[in-house]
């Protein structure tokens, strides 16, 4: 009998042609291009496959899900982490949880989801700061030059996490002649500097940056580090841009701050739930860009993504699975 694989939340219909699926030796492989409307259709509609591929983050599987399908061997992911999926439970069961580059190789130039991450953050920082998307609208509208834009070179660009991505945007900042600054909770002054940045406080992050980027995990440590209290040290002319995880910062203090202006605007790439309602505060705002977690998502970075979660499979098959990480 054919093991089935099902690849879930190919919203863009691009996965069936990025990679070799026929390579798959005796499987039958769906693609489901559309959300899940909820656990229940979820749990249905998964039931049957032995193997869901996983495209980044989309559709979270906590425990209660993995206790229903009961044929699920294989959770092939992609990306480093698996996040979305409760990896103790899944070990419980039995079910083998996969990542890519996970204990391999680095990934080169332009296949690096942190490469593909950073240039979508340093395009919304550039936005945010010459008002493309505001004065690409007007202009639609027939309105010519509706705004004031400002330069970047010489303003404080804060990053909090100087890791793989935050040290490219550290880089990017420099480029631009801006003066970075950084926090994270084991970053040492050696390692700021070799970024070209100086170590602050963690309040200096938020009371200096004309433009603060986050780029730390998110973990129960992280979880809502960015509230009410770090709002009110910040700057009204401050931005505040997200491509890392929503968790992060506390969703309710982020549309008050920006509802009542206690910052300029901020840009966002990761939301509580994913597709965003459409009828979120936070779409509601005109000083908000909000984009549909495509820091990952060009072509290259799928296609890399999807190559190796093929190659996971079929190191599953042969009974030797390989980037484990439950």
């Amino acid at each position: 009998m054919p093991v089935r694989v099902a690849v879930i939340d190919d919203y863009q219909n691009l996965a069936s042609a990025m990679s070799e699926w026929s390579s798959l030796y005796n499987s039958e492989v769906t693609f489901f291009n559309q959300s899940f409307l909820n656990e229940k259709e979820k749990a249905l509609k998964l039931f049957p496959y032995d193997v869901i591929v996983t495209i980044r983050e989309r559709s979270s599987f906590p425990s209660a899900l993995i206790n229903q399908l009961t044929n699920l061997k294989l959770i092939a992911g992609t990306g480093r982490r698996q996040n979305h999926v409760d990896l103790e439970a899944a070990k419980a069961r039995g079910v083998v949880v996969t990542g890519t580059h996970i204990g391999g190789g680095e990934p080169s130039l332009n296949t690096d989801s942190g490469n593909s991450t950073a240039e979508l953050t340093w395009g919304l920082i550039l936005d945010l700061a010459r008002k493309i998307t505001w004065e690409n609208n007007a202009l639609h509208k027939g309105v010519w030059q509706s705004s004031i834009s400002e330069n970047l070179a010489g303003k404080t660009l804060g990053i909090m996490g100087l890791g793989r991505i935050g040290s490219k945007i550290a880089n990017f900042g420099n480029a631009f002649g801006m003066d970075v600054i950084s926090w994270g909770p084991t970053l040492t002054n050696n390692r700021a500097a070799r970024s070209k940045a100086k170590l602050v406080t963690w309040d200096e992050l938020f009371e200096n940056s004309d433009f603060l980027s986050i780029h730390v995990l998110l973990s129960s440590l992280s979880k809502s580090w960015v509230g009410a209290r770090e709002f009110s040290l910040m700057k009204p002319s401050a931005y505040i841009i997200n491509t890392a995880r929503s968790g992060i910062v506390d969703s309710e203090a982020l549309v008050d701050a920006l509802e009542t202006r206690r910052i300029a605007g901020g840009a966002f790439d990761v939301f509580d739930n994913e597709p965003i309602d459409l009828h979120h505060p936070l779409l509601m705002l005109d000083n908000v860009i909000a984009t549909p977690h495509l820091g990952y998502a060009s072509r290259e970075t799928l296609q890399e993504f999807l190559k190796q979660a093929i190659e996971s499979v079929k190191s599953w098959l042969a009974g030797k699975p390989v980037n484990v990480v439950n």
